[in-house]
């Protein structure tokens, strides 16, 4: 993961910051696909 080679812990969180939110924006959209498909 690129996050451990940067110098700067404020960019590291940030690039961490960024990928949970992808990840919690990919669930999120996971979740809507599953719930419509049980309303179909």
């Amino acid at each position: 993961m690129s996050s451990v080679v940067l110098p700067r812990s404020g960019q590291t969180h940030l690039i961490i910051s960024e990928e949970s939110t992808a990840a919690v924006d990919s669930h999120v959209k996971e979740n809507r696909r599953i719930s419509t498909w049980e309303l179909a």
